[in-house]
Formats: structure tokens, C-alpha cells, sequence
């Protein structure tokens, strides 16, 4: 990215500082550092109110510097250098300092707490996340970019099953390898401190019910205990509904798609009947999705749809514990601001990028869903992922290829 837009973007943060009496933000988050200064490296990225921005690193910054032209990077071995640099940019005495509570580390906010004593700390994710929630032209080309990226991996799970590919790892190794040629990053990015995802799960039958990441369904089943989250070693029986959940991460944005799949002979007609809901009750969606829509009402919209398609009860999850929303923002993180859940008051604006989820689990079956991501327009929404809806079927014998329950 050109360092430009990052210079307007720490412009815009620095006059909303000034205004709020702040003296400069201290961002030690590895995606608010990205968003201001364009790396990831490890560092303190600082912003005064009234100077120039600046980069601390304990460690050698010839190569933060590259990434970062026009940006000072001061190197510091120990608490007395540190001090030094903080007093070359006036930063001492009883000044108000932004932080972001929610990614720095106690331990962190201890280092600094006896860096700066005199400090006065100021709480400021709210203002962090929501200067992130509308695009900017770069963002949203890289947005697009992601989306085209998840165009064929249908396809290319139809071609592993075909290949005898018929285990959960073994179909989402395959579309991960796709997903790394096409310039996947590697890992998926999420909220908070220390979170993480796997880059998109292949789940099948019974191990689609295990809600361990987050509360939902379709989180697969374990490979052990350290790795909670992702594919697991069941094996794809014929006519198991095969849930496709991928995230494609381009250049550090994040795009979410989920399809559906089945191998060897048509799904249960209780599961094809589901999905045909999920995707009326979709379109209803996307023709609200729009400047102005209030989150809640949004969420209200799908889940009244699904009361009359009596699908509630399973909607997503069984029994009490099931997800409470149906879409969230997506970028840099893979769940931002807005949330599409009960309560929520924020209103879509054009430039917004809005992930939408949908699922139901069916007892004895497994999960069926169906997840896009959308861009909000001045007209309305633009779906970027833009692989084709239909349930696949891949076929292995034509003779058994019947609808089945």
C-alpha cells in the first residue's frame, strides 16, 4: 500500500485525538499498528496528537523501516533508551495516552505503567474499530480480491472427493493448498488477544455439532486437544451434508464463504429442503442489506423468516446453546463491527464490509449453511463471493445417486 494512505489515515486519527484532548495514541496491536503505519512487525507504534508518528522496536529495525518509508524507527535495548526517544517526542509528564485495552497484555500495560508514571491512560478501541469499519478504495479492491479467490473452491472440493479425498483433513487439505497458491496468507485473523481460526473447515455428519471455537455448529471435530477448532478425521460417508466454511485472506483482509457439498449420492431430502430455505430466506436478506438498515432489524428479518420456516429450534445449534447473530463486519479481522445480533443499534453505511452467516443443524444429519460476504453500496449490497450456490453432488457411481431419508 502506498504510504500515502496510511499518512491520511494518521492524520485523520491525530485530529480526532486533538479534539478529545489526547496527547497520542500508543497502538501495540499488530492489525492497529497494520491499518496506521503498514506492518506488522513487531513494534510500539506511536501517534501524537500534534508531532510526527514514530515506530519503538526492541528489536533491529532495518526491516521495519523498509515497509514503513517515511516513518521514523527508533531501536531501544533497554528502559533508559526507551525513555530517551519517548522525551525526543515530548511524550513525559501528566499526559492523556490512548491505548487499546482490548489487544494490549496486562503485562504490557505494566511496562508502560512504569515507563510513563505520570501518565494518564485513555481508553481508545471504540475509536480504533470504528474508524475501520468503512473501506477505503484499497481496502475494498483487496476485499474484492479475496472474494474472486473463493470463486472455484467448489470445484475444487468436487475434485479431491472425486479423488478418493473422502476425510475432513484430507478434503481441507486439499482446498487449503488451493487457497495458498492463490495468496492466502497462511492464518486467519481474529479479534482480541491471543484468538485464532484455522483458514475454513470441511465437516461432515456428527462432528459438525461440536460448537468449540465459538458458539455455533460446524466448528468440526478435534485432532486434539490443542487444535480445538478445524477438520478433524471423520470420514465423509455417502450423502453426509459436507459444509464448506473458508476464509480467504488476501494481503491481510479477510473474505468468508460457505457452501455445500455431497459425495456418492444426493443428501437426505430434509437437509436439500433445509438449504433451499436458508437460500429464500438469504435473498429476503439481501435486499435490506443497505445504507441505513439497523442492525438489530436486520437480525429481526432472518429470524422471524426462520420461525415460519420452523427452523428456530435448530437455528444454529441445538438446545440452548446456539450462536446469537447472523452476520458481522469482516477485514482486517475476521469478526468485526457491526454485528448482526439482537439489540445491536448501528446503522450499515456504504463502505461497510458485512459477512453473512447462516446455518441450521438437523439432529442426525449435520449442519447445513450457506455464508457470503458483502459489500454495502451506495445503491445497496455487492456480493464478492462469487462461487455458484448450487449443492453439489459429486458422483462416483450413477446408479446410487438417489435422494436418500
Amino acid at each position: 500500500m502506498e504510504s500515502a494512505l496510511f499518512a491520511q489515515r494518521r492524520g485523520s486519527l491525530q485530529e480526532e485525538l486533538s479534539r478529545r484532548g489526547i496527547a497520542a495514541a500508543l497502538l501495540s496491536d499488530r492489525v492497529d499498528r497494520f491499518y496506521f503505519s503498514g506492518t506488522m512487525q513487531s513494534s510500539y507504534l506511536i501517534i501524537p496528537a500534534e508531532k510526527e508518528a514514530f515506530l519503538l522496536t526492541g528489536r533491529a529495525g532495518e526491516g521495519i523501516a523498509r515497509e514503513v518509508p517515511g516513518l521514523k524507527v527508533y531501536t531501544f535495548q533497554n528502559p533508559a533508551e526507551l525513555s530517551a526517544c519517548l522525551a525526543e517526542a515530548g511524550l513525559v509528564g501528566r499526559l492523556r495516552l490512548g491505548i487499546n485495552p482490548e489487544t494490549m497484555t496486562a503485562v504490557e500495560f505494566g511496562r508502560w505503567q512504569r515507563w510513563l508514571p505520570a501518565a494518564v491512560w485513555e481508553d481508545i478501541a471504540p475509536l480504533l474499530k470504528r474508524r475501520r469499519r468503512i473501506k477505503d478504495e484499497v481496502e475494498l479492491a483487496a476485499l474484492r480480491k479475496a472474494g474472486e479467490a473463493l470463486r472455484e473452491l467448489p470445484k475444487w472440493a468436487a475434485a479431491a472427493l472425486k479423488e478418493g479425498k473422502t476425510s475432513e483433513l484430507a478434503l481441507s487439505v486439499a482446498l487449503e493448498s488451493k487457497l495458498r497458491l492463490k495468496g492466502h496468507g497462511g492464518f486467519v485473523r481474529c479479534g482480541g488477544i491471543l484468538r485464532e481460526s484455522a483458514i475454513g473447515v470441511a465437516t461432515a455428519g456428527a462432528s459438525q455439532s461440536a460448537g468449540r471455537f465459538f458458539a455455533g455448529v460446524g466448528t468440526g471435530g478435534e485432532l486434539d486437544p490443542v487444535v480445538s477448532y478445524g477438520p478433524g478425521k471423520h470420514r465423509i460417508e455417502p450423502g453426509d451434508p459436507v459444509l464448506l466454511g473458508y476464509i480467504m485472506n488476501y494481503r491481510g483482509y479477510h473474505c468468508k464463504q460457505t457452501r455445500m457439498i455431497s459425495y456418492g449420492k444426493n443428501p437426505p431430502a430434509a437437509a436439500r429442503q433445509v438449504y433451499d430455505d436458508l437460500l429464500e430466506i438469504v435473498g429476503l436478506l439481501e435486499q435490506e442489506l443497505k445504507p441505513g438498515a439497523v442492525a438489530a432489524e436486520l437480525y429481526a428479518l432472518v429470524a422471524k423468516a426462520m420461525e415460519r420456516k420452523n427452523r428456530s429450534e435448530s437455528l444454529p445449534g441445538l438446545g440452548g446453546k446456539k450462536g446469537k447473530f447472523f452476520g458481522h463486519g469482516i477485514g482486517l479481522l475476521l469478526d468485526e463491527e457491526p454485528y448482526l445480533v439482537p439489540g445491536a443499534q448501528e446503522k450499515l453505511q456504504a463502505g461497510m464490509a458485512i459477512a453473512v452467516e447462516l446455518a441450521v443443524m438437523l439432529r442426525g444429519i449435520g449442519v447445513v449453511g450457506i455464508g457470503d460476504t458483502y459489500l454495502i453500496t451506495k445503491e445497496g449490497q455487492e456480493r464478492i463471493t462469487p462461487a455458484q450456490r448450487e449443492w453439489r453432488t459429486v458422483v462416483t457411481d450413477p446408479k446410487t445417486l438417489k435422494a436418500s431419508g
